[in-house]
């Protein structure tokens, strides 16, 4: 009777459901967890680290200071494609929030 009723309507329509349960009644191992430390993966070259460390070399250290340049002296401590103010904007706010830096840029054409 039993084979029948197995047969007609099977206790086993998922096998899936079988091998889950399967692995969860597994006995488990006595093993102490291990710990592994792994050391942490070098810190990313940020975005402007290249501009800090030219501008430090140039001038000293930006903690807390105002720095005055002119855009052609600054072209070349740090070169750009687009040789404007604006290129040099991200730059700007980066100091100011990362160094408390205020650095001001002049220019023939902005007075």
């Amino acid at each position: 009777m039993f084979s029948l009723f197995n047969a007609l309507f099977g206790t086993n329509s998922r096998p899936d459901l079988g091998q889950v349960q399967e692995a969860t009644t597994a006995p488990k191992k006595n093993s102490s967890p291990s710990v592994s430390v792994q050391p942490e993966p070098p810190k990313a070259k940020g975005k402007y680290d290249a501009d800090v460390e030219a501008l430090e070399a140039e001038f000293g250290s930006l903690n807390s200071t105002g720095l005055s340049i002119s855009l052609q002296d600054l072209l070349q401590i740090c070169p750009r494609k687009r040789p404007r103010i604006e290129a040099f904007q991200g730059l700007i706010s980066y100091l100011k929030a990362e160094y408390g830096a205020t650095l001001t840029i002049k220019s023939r054409k902005t007075k």
